[in-house]
């Protein structure tokens, strides 16, 4: 094992370009438009002036899926698959609330929001989202587009007159089938 030097580190982090920070990012969200199931439309308005609203975004994770198998005397996980966590990502509400009508409108795709609430195709309101990872100069290093995502909840927005002066947040979460790193 080697000991920890700051020179090491140091010199690790040059040799990479640097640390990457997590304060440089940008989302691209798709644009959300179409018919609901019960033949109402929708539009979900701005969808580049709503990524700048977005304030907290991950790239999203990967886990194995293990199954336990007896080899002898000795037990042994094996991998069979893997799952993704649902994904999460807050946005300032602005006085239009336009981030909780843009993803109400991509709810109404899935769900029509009138009875008898029907609900759509999956091919209909499935759509990719691109979360990348920014260097200093905005460019970016590392990123990942969730294939076939689409809103699972819209949390609910807390108001209270003891955070006088505080900006409303909205928090969604949105489900995925897979993704690819960009």
């Amino acid at each position: 094992m080697s000991k920890f030097s700051t020179d090491t580190l140091r010199a690790r982090l040059n040799a990479e370009n640097g640390p990457a920070h997590t304060n440089r990012w940008e989302v691209d969200l798709p644009q959300i438009s179409g018919s609901t199931p019960g033949g109402g439309s929708v539009d979900g308005g701005d969808n580049k002036a709503l990524a700048e609203l977005c304030t907290a975004v991950r790239i999203p994770g990967k886990t194995l899926v293990t199954l336990d198998r007896q080899l002898g005397l000795e037990p042994i996980k094996v991998a069979s698959g893997y799952s993704f966590d649902a994904f999460s990502m807050t946005f300032y509400l602005t006085q239009t609330y336009s981030a909780r009508k843009y993803f109400q409108a991509w709810m109404d795709l899935c769900v029509n929001p009138q009875p008898p609430y029907t609900a759509g195709f999956y091919k209909d309101y499935v759509k990719d989202v691109t979360v990348k990872q920014l260097d200093k100069l905005g460019a970016p290093i590392y990123g990942a587009k969730l294939v076939n995502a689409y809103p699972l909840s819209i949390n609910e927005i807390e108001l209270n007159n003891q955070a006088m002066g505080s900006i409303g947040e909205l928090t969604v979460t949105l489900q995925y089938s897979d993704y690819k790193i960009v």
